[in-house]
């Protein structure tokens, strides 16, 4: 990942974007490239969830019954 605009961390540890008014000292320089790991770490790239499993279908009610035996 490639942090795009400055960040800065704050006071308790936060990140926020340049012009904030909590901004203590500069985290991460635009242009900075981080891997995934530490990108999470930072909060920076968030988990996909993976999309639901597609449920099977339910069984046409409608269709005629096999005998018992």
């Amino acid at each position: 990942m490639i942090v795009d605009k400055r960040l800065y961390r704050t006071a308790d540890g936060r990140l926020v974007e340049e012009g904030d008014s909590e901004a203590a000292f500069l985290a991460y320089p635009a242009g900075t490239e981080l891997s995934d790991e530490e990108a999470r770490r930072a909060g920076l790239l968030v988990e996909k969830k993976a999309p639901p499993k597609a449920m099977a279908k339910p069984a046409d009610k409608a269709a005629p019954k096999t005998a018992d035996k």
